[in-house]
């Protein structure tokens, strides 16, 4: 017999090493608890049966245990059937009793689970009826918690299911062993079932009085010096204007037509997000990591007349001021809590489960995912079938906007617009150019544009031979240099606001409107001579 190394590090020889147990004794143990965790049923028998006869005692709680509760949530169907006949019975308005009940149960047996055998009740519904009526003193003051727990032992069997379907669908995986396979079962499956369980508007609810109060009382601490619900963007006072304080859950689109800097703002957005001590995650489904990378090394050293333009950092032709920039940028960036991501593909219902396994990651450091940056909607794929390009966009916003409020993380993500806007003399875009759906519209919070005048003259330069034209031209493209329009065409929370700021196409660097006077400002006190960086 082969000899093996026991848990205990003694060295055993009754058993094989393929088969990791001490002996078969143990592999059967191991066996018997597996199976009994398969099969495991949580629920509360006596919970439910005190419900049901709390809710024939006082038909108003009803009222009080909202619509979370479900027939399909109780253990034994007999209950569930039960549920279902008073909660129908009550919104027609009619006294529910054990006599009132008895009629619509009447001839049918009565049948209970118990954890080894099925047993039945040959006087049927009947006399269990006033039985459940004799024990439901005891649910009437504790109606809500009691229907909380059947919902929350049911979401627990769900659970139990889970692990046997994921068992199931490894066990018949394709001959080459894919795990993100059965990671999507697994996730899909979880997304189901938090939906099914969500809490519904009843149980959040709140008069017009206790909510009056409720707010003045935040407005209150905020004024006492509390810091206000969300969150801004460091070094970008221009979005910060246009889109105000992030709050938990927001959706926000960013759309341009090509080449307006789309890319380039979204970057901005997720370094001045984590520059303010706010993690963030940035998904990138249009480009890969080195690449945002780059752009954002860009972006964080740009400064007016130091840095090489993109192409010559993406070829590593860099000046001394360059690697100057570079190297305490670097120290800057190295406590920033800014993920990339940049999977090859993604089906917009895996969305919940990546913010969720983020909110994990970043939790075990001690922080809150607090923004996801995603670029770009169009880049989603659906595990559901489509048939039409409008009906496909609007389910991934549908999803976007689902899982912002599921996770309470706030996205900002970049939409492409149509090509109407080309058609039209002001090419500034508007809320109809959004990309085949009005249902972006619906789902945003908050709704960004970028236009840039400059790249349509560049491509409209008139004959140099017409010296009129050719002369209005140069003055138009030396007004409208450098120059990025943001601006809001949707915002719930504040009005509609537009600012003039800078992207420098060359250096691929977005900065707020106000950077020429705090570059000059820099420059007037900068003790290393202008440049704004020690030497």
């Amino acid at each position: 017999m082969t000899r093996n190394t026991g848990r205990n590090g003694s060295r055993r020889e009754d058993q094989s090493p393929a088969v990791g147990y001490w002996n078969e004794r143990e592999a059967a143990q191991e066996k018997a608890a597996y199976e009994e965790a398969m099969e495991y049923k949580p629920h509360n028998k006596d919970t439910e049966a005190a419900l049901l006869g709390a809710l024939m005692i006082d038909n108003r709680l009803v009222e009080t245990i909202g619509t979370r509760l479900k027939a399909e949530h109780f253990f034994e169907a007999a209950h569930g059937r039960i549920f279902e006949r008073i909660v129908s019975l009550v919104a027609k308005g009619k006294k529910v009793s054990p006599i009132t009940l008895a009629p619509y149960f009447d001839g049918e047996p009565i049948q209970f689970y118990d954890d080894d055998a099925q047993s039945f009740d040959p006087n049927g519904y009947r006399t269990y009826l006033a039985q459940l009526a004799s024990v439901g003193g005891a649910g009437m003051l504790g109606a809500r918690d009691f229907a909380n727990q059947i919902s929350e032992l049911a979401m627990m069997r769900e659970l139990v299911h889970v692990a046997r379907r994921v068992g199931e669908a490894a066990k018949h995986t394709d001959t080459e062993i894919d795990p993100m396979k059965v990671v999507q079962v697994a996730e899909a499956e979880l997304t189901e079932i938090t939906a099914a369980y969500a809490v519904d508007a009843a149980t959040t609810s709140a008069s017009l009085a206790q909510a009056w109060d409720e707010t003045f009382e935040e407005i209150q601490d905020i004024a006492n010096g509390k810091p206000a619900v969300g969150f801004q963007i460091e070094g970008y006072e221009d979005w910060n204007e246009i889109v105000g304080r992030i709050e938990p859950g927001d959706l926000i689109y960013l759309g341009g037509r090509s080449s307006m800097g789309k890319t380039a703002v979204s970057c901005a957005v997720a370094i001045g997000a984590a520059q303010a001590g706010h993690a963030t995650e940035y998904l990138s489904l249009e480009s890969k990591r080195r690449i945002i990378t780059r752009r954002m090394i860009a972006n964080k050293i740009y400064e007016q007349g130091v840095t090489s333009s993109y192409s010559a950092l993406c070829d590593g032709k860099l000046t001394t001021m360059d690697r100057i920039a570079l190297k305490h940028a670097r120290a800057d960036v190295e406590t920033y809590p800014l993920n990339i991501d940049d999977p090859s593909s993604m089906n917009v219902e895996e969305v919940v489960g990546f913010i969720r396994r983020r909110q994990r990651a970043w939790a075990k450091k001690g922080q809150e995912l607090k923004l996801v940056v995603i670029d770009y909607l169009g880049r989603f794929q659906t595990a559901k079938r489509i048939d039409t390009p409008s009906e496909r966009v609007s389910y991934i916003s549908n999803k976007l906007k689902q899982a912002a409020a599921d996770t309470g993380v706030a996205m900002v993500v970049l939409v492409q617009l149509s090509r109407a806007v080309e058609q039209r003399e002001d090419k500034h875009p508007v809320l109809s150019d959004l990309l085949m759906s009005g249902s972006l519209e619906a789902d945003a919070d908050t709704v960004v544009f970028l236009y840039r005048d400059e790249y349509y003259l560049q491509r409209s330069q008139p004959k140099p031979t017409d010296e009129k034209k050719y002369s209005d031209w140069q003055d138009d493209m030396t007004a409208s240099r450098d120059r990025l329009e943001i601006y809001s065409t949707k915002r719930r929370e504040g009005a509609l606001t537009k600012r003039v700021g800078y992207f420098f196409t060359n250096e691929q660097a977005v900065r707020s409107s106000g950077f020429y006077r705090a570059d000059l400002f820099a420059a007037q006190n900068d003790p290393f001579g202008g440049d704004g960086l020690p030497v």
